[in-house]
């Protein structure tokens, strides 16, 4: 049976399925309306049960912060901030970083003082932060006795945040300060996310205004509710608890709110309504299908009464009108048709037949030039070719000596099969789903000089009138770049760029696929870099690189090859060794130790913290292993960061005296000038102790500067004057890092600060500067011209010093200073 034959039944088929279909339809939605109105309640009290249990668990959260920060404010290490000084303020910040690694969802904990003091750790603050007048203080200050969440934006970021804080009291119950954790947005968006039930559930939480400030696919944040969806209005979302439907993205949602208790925060949970309406979508596909089968066998019936009387006249007519496309003379034909329409109708379309292929032969031989004139100027990316059935090359376009580097006349004739000839390898067949004549590949090819290249290839098979195929014409595209980039695409997705390592998104997953029963004893060894902040801080971020790759490099030399290791980011790294007993790992972190121990980068100590834990057996989770491991490292962080920050501060003293930086010991000049200045400026014993010690050190930040810009002669360009200005905040950064230096560290800072506020780096000026800083500006000045031969215009006299200083007393130099100096 011809196709044209087949496609007037199906016509008639259809017209009859459709009919009998509509009156089924009707009769079913009688029969399924109550059925439907009690799936519809069912459906809506399981979203009010799920939003029962993402609000229980935000309480929970919130209930053990409060306890967290009740401890803490009671903590004499808090307590004692105010009072004790840059040690306090470091012991706090340990304390501070051990309860943010113990709970996932903080990002800070922090605490400010009446006099202005705050305390955090990873996070910048902007010059003139005061913690007083932001919100969570204020807060937190009027409810003395209990802990106080609100939300605000991040002063840096702009990122909404919850914050729990708690009033900081002494023993008379008078408010020291605040203390508080910051909850990442972020963070918790992630945790609502794994906790989904359903796969289109979205759960928000938001404030008393509608804002939303967390949702498990981070869409939306900071946006007012009502204005991201559709058909929502605000009164909709008004007392403690309740229920509203809202569309967005072509899709509708039925959602359940719930004010979170203690707070003016609500829970808001929505779910497709079509995820939850399936068990009504299956009954109705069950009843779908009974009305079809129904359908069809009314239009067969129907079919086969109409065939007679309508379909093989039609043909007897398709036929005739297919002779006349094919140009056979069969005028004689007699029409067997019983309707004389059709009759005259065949006569007409015949007059319309015979005049269309006159005209499409015209037209044929007018596109024909239009083509191979396209076809001679196409752009070098492509190249047209036409292959004869036994698959030799007939006609290739100009275009691929561009592209091969082959002419037209080495290519044609030849036997190029472009699904594995000699020249042309196959490596991917797709076929094209509209068109069973069309084929679409991706091959590598070699040009002529040998290089390889990518192409997409498009083949048509060409057909004369009776069907059959005579050839194959194709078109081919460079797609060379196309695959570099998808390539770079690739590695970049499961990668770490800066190590060559996977990346987290790879590691996740891979943990995932071995946490079975043939990879136990499975082990998570987790490696934390200390001291990366101060190698960033000190030596710029190309030395803390530079420090990343180098642990990279050891863990992987030192690692089997099925271990999968990973950077996590920043300073972390994760490793997951299978079949791996716990005993075992020790060796394999001596061996990393032990090859680190051989590293130098710049004067930095290479130390890294290790973390282990192994799951032998199924039932145990893989969060508790994981949160195992983290819990060991940053105990062994706790002790190891600080003795590597020690030892790394002595081999930059080392290195500094070695190259005349920081001198071993101080000329008798130098002693009896600061003795003289610290005794007249009325300075105590210790004090006159950390002046010598300072002035000292006051240039061990230069360790960190190109040392042929500092043994320059000359005048410094621009580029090396600022440069060389950073070295009192390099000295601040390597001194403040252990306890040893610390109490020099700011002097160092401000020991180039000059009394008319035009120093560096911070422009302080007169009071503000501390004394023992402004000492050590003169002396460091007196002594350069004195006794030093660089220095501009070459050794002094004592009275051509003192009337040089004098002519900057006020502006650069402390004049009180200056005038016992002169006595």
């Amino acid at each position: 049976m011809s196709e044209k034959k087949r496609s007037i039944r199906r016509e008639v088929f259809y017209w009859g399925l459709l009919l009998f279909f509509f009156i089924m339809v009707l009769f079913t939605a009688i029969l399924i309306k109550p059925r439907f109105d009690r799936d519809i309640a069912d459906a809506r009290g399981s979203i009010e049960r799920e939003n029962s249990r993402i609000n229980g668990y935000m309480e929970s959260m919130f209930e053990e912060t409060d306890a967290v920060l009740e401890e803490l404010a009671g903590n004499r290490t808090v307590i004692d901030v105010i009072d004790g000084g840059e040690p306090s303020k470091s012991e706090a910040l340990e304390l501070y970083d051990m309860v943010k690694h113990m709970y996932k969802n903080v990002t800070h904990v922090f605490s400010g003082y009446r006099d202005g003091t705050m305390i955090i750790g990873g996070y910048e603050l902007k010059e003139g932060f005061d913690p007083r007048v932001r919100p969570w203080y204020k807060a937190a200050s009027q409810e003395k006795d209990r802990s106080v969440r609100i939300s605000y934006t991040d002063s840096n970021s702009g990122e909404w945040l919850f914050s729990t804080s708690r009033a900081i009291l002494d023993e008379s119950g008078e408010v020291l300060g605040v203390i508080g954790m910051d909850i990442s947005n972020e963070r918790l968006s992630e945790t609502l996310k794994s906790s989904y039930k359903y796969e289109t559930q979205r759960s928000y939480i938001i404030n008393d205004k509608r804002i939303i400030m967390v949702n498990g696919k981070n869409r939306f944040l900071g946006e007012d509710l009502v204005s991201v969806v559709g058909g929502l209005r605000p009164e909709d979302i008004s007392g403690d608890e309740g229920e509203f439907d809202y569309e967005l993205e072509g899709k509708e949602y039925w959602a359940h709110y719930r004010r979170i208790d203690g707070t003016n925060f609500y829970s808001v949970t929505a779910i497709d309504s079509e995820e939850v309406l399936c068990p009504i979508l299956e009954t109705a596909g069950v009843t779908a299908i009974t009305i079809t089968l129904c359908a069809i066998a009314v239009g067969l019936l129907q079919n086969r009464l109409l065939k007679k009387r309508f379909v093989d006249p039609f043909m007897e007519l398709s036929e005739r009108i297919r002779n006349i496309a094919e140009e056979k003379e069969e005028t004689g034909l007699f029409y067997k048709f019983k309707n004389r329409e059709l009759i005259e109708a065949a006569n007409d379309i015949e007059r319309i037949a015979r005049k269309s292929i006159e005209d499409k032969e015209r037209l044929l031989r007018a596109s024909e030039d239009k083509y191979r004139k396209l076809v001679e100027n196409l752009s070098r990316d492509y190249f047209i070719y036409i292959l004869d059935k036994e698959g030799r090359l007939n006609y290739v376009s100009p275009s691929v000596k561009e592209m091969l580097g082959y002419t037209e006349e080495e290519l044609l004739g030849g036997n190029i099969d472009f699904k594995g000839g000699q020249k042309i390898e196959k490596i991917e067949v797709e076929e094209d789903c509209t068109d069973t004549d069309s084929t679409v590949y991706e091959l590598e090819v070699s040009r002529k000089d040998g290089r390889k290249r990518y192409i997409e290839v498009t083949e048509i098979l060409l057909k004369n009138e009776l069907g059959e195929t005579y050839g194959t014409e194709g078109i081919a595209k460079d797609i060379t770049d196309m695959k570099e980039r998808q390539r770079k695409i690739e590695f970049l997705s499961f990668y770490d760029a800066m190590t060559g390592l996977y990346n987290r998104r790879f590691f996740e997953e891979e943990l995932k696929r071995l946490d079975s029963e043939r990879n136990y004893p499975l082990t998570l060894l987790y490696a934390d870099i200390n001291g990366l902040k101060l190698a960033n801080d000190i030596f710029g971020h190309t030395v803390g690189d530079e420090l990343i790759s180098r642990v990279a490099e050891n863990i992987k030399r030192e690692c089997r090859k099925d271990d999968i290791i990973s950077r996590m980011g920043g300073d972390e790294f994760a490793i997951i060794l299978p079949k791996t007993e716990e005993s075992e790992v020790s060796n394999i972190v001596d061996r990393i130790k032990a090859g680190l121990s051989e590293e130098r980068v710049e004067e930095l100590v290479v130390s890294v913290s290790f973390g282990w834990a192994t799951k032998n057996k199924s039932g145990v989770p893989m969060e508790d292993v994981l949160k195992k491991a983290d819990e060991l490292m940053y105990k062994k962080k706790l002790y190891e960061s600080p003795e590597m920050r020690k030892k790394t501060v002595e081999r930059i003293v080392q290195r500094a005296e070695s190259i005349g930086i920081v001198k071993k010991k101080l000329g008798e000049s130098e002693i009896k000038l600061l003795e003289k200045l610290g005794s007249d400026m009325e300075l105590g014993d210790k004090e006159r102790q950390t002046l010598e010690k300072a002035y000292r050190f006051r240039n061990i930040g230069e360790i960190a500067l190109d040392l042929e810009v500092l043994k320059k002669i000359g005048k410094l360009t621009d580029e090396e004057w600022k440069s060389v200005k950073r070295h009192p905040e390099l000295g601040y950064r390597i001194l403040s890092s252990t306890p040893e230096y610390s109490d020099i560290a700011d002097y160092v800072l401000n020991h180039h600060e000059r009394w008319d506020g035009r120093g560096y780096p911070k422009g302080k000026s007169g009071q503000d500067i501390p004394m023992i800083s402004r000492i050590i500006y003169v002396v460091e000045a007196y002594i350069a011209m004195t006794e030093e031969k660089h220095y501009n215009g070459g050794i002094k006299s004592r009275d051509e010093v003192m009337e040089e200083l004098d002519k900057n007393a006020g502006t650069q130099f402390d004049p009180e200073i200056l005038k016992q100096l002169s006595n």
